[in-house]
């Protein structure tokens, strides 16, 4: 992410972001970025600023790229496992019980195998509620054409490919891939609201016939799965607390006030008392992280339908006290972000809000 802030920084500063400004500030702050992230990011900037000269707005160039940042954030969680994993997955059958060998066209195989078979499959990226036959265009992986295949009143949105999972060496191109995965499930939302968000490189053998056949088999627990998801839309939550100001209110404790009286003037046993304490003050940063945890997942909690706990990241000068993503009804949603407004608005305290995204949290 310090590109996106090294752009920031120049849009700030009223200088146009470019790749030479870029280096010299990564370099300055002693950042290692690839040249090939900072193109990609350049190119979104222009894209932006060509939309904005289109409808004549000219002075939200630096709110859009904040919004590319949650983006950014948010798709590089699933980018990470993907590239670490990308070179080991060997196929993926989108279905919660493992297959059985009976299962002929339907089970994973070897890349011998794929030559020597079928040279039809299709690849998944979600399933949708009552969207018919139909097509969403050329915006796929590498432009292929999107379309859906219809079972009762859901269907899968899919493209044409050949039998073996995408691979490549080039970051760039996976990158590519994902965020092309993660467009057309966005704009299968758009157009047919709940979706069930599908993995990145998830291919069935065979053609529209076995993709019939899979939503056949697994109807009972897709239809279950898009009604619980129904009217309802995934966002991303996270909440900071400045590590300083933190430690400025635990140190007005009468017990560290006291015992830092205790030591002026005592340079023989100096060492000690401070020591004692950074020990406290620390056990005592832990348990108001806690507490506040504890607040505002009960807060949160009581306005959503489900949340999952995330892993909390380090940050320098903040303390992340959560780190959420959370299940909400769209009606909710205003609720929400009061609560969120409420936390934001106290001393000390950033929350970061993204989404809606595609509910990938809650389909696993």
């Amino acid at each position: 992410m310090a590109h996106v802030y090294a752009a920031l920084t120049l849009l700030k500063a009223g200088k146009k972001p470019t790749l030479e400004a870029l280096k010299k500030v990564l370099e300055v702050a002693g950042v290692n970025v690839p040249e090939s992230d900072i193109n990609v990011l350049l190119i979104l900037i222009e894209a932006a600023r060509a939309v904005d000269m289109q409808e004549n707005i000219n002075d939200d160039v630096e709110g859009r790229l904040k919004k590319l940042e949650d983006e950014v954030h948010h798709l590089s969680i699933k980018l990470e496992e993907v590239v670490k994993t990308l070179q080991s997955i060997q196929f993926r059958i989108p279905t919660h019980e493992k297959p059985s060998v009976e299962e002929e066209g339907r089970k994973p195989m070897k890349h011998e195998d794929m030559r020597a078979g079928t040279s039809e499959a299709r690849y998944i990226y979600c399933v949708a509620y009552n969207c018919g036959k139909s097509t969403l265009g050329k915006i796929g992986l590498n432009g292929c054409e999107v379309y859906t295949i219809p079972f009762k009143d859901i269907c899968a949105v899919v493209h044409a490919c050949h039998p073996e999972p995408y691979k490549s060496d080039d970051r760039k191109i996976v990158e590519g891939w994902v965020l092309a995965h993660e467009e057309v499930v966005e704009k299968a939302m758009e157009l047919y609201g709940t979706v069930i968000p599908v993995s990145f490189n998830t291919i069935i053998i065979g053609g529209d016939n076995q993709v019939e056949e899979w939503l056949n088999k697994e109807y009972s627990h897709l239809k279950a799965l898009l009604e619980k998801l129904r009217d309802k839309e995934e966002y991303g939550i996270q909440i900071f607390l400045d590590k300083n100001f933190l430690k400025e209110e635990l140190e007005k404790d009468e017990e560290l006030t006291k015992l830092s009286e205790e030591f002026k003037g005592k340079p023989g046993i100096e060492y000690f008392y401070k020591q004692k304490i950074e020990k406290i003050l620390k056990e005592r940063m832990e348990a108001k992280v806690k507490t506040l945890f504890d607040e505002f997942y009960t807060a949160i909690r009581a306005c959503v339908e489900d949340v999952h706990v995330e892993k909390v990241k380090e940050s320098e000068g903040e303390i992340m006290i959560a780190n959420f993503s959370v299940l909400v009804r769209k009606e909710n949603v205003g609720v929400l972000k009061k609560i969120l407004e409420d936390i934001s608005s106290r001393k000390g305290f950033k929350v970061r809000f993204t989404g809606p995204w595609p509910p990938y949290s809650f389909v696993k």
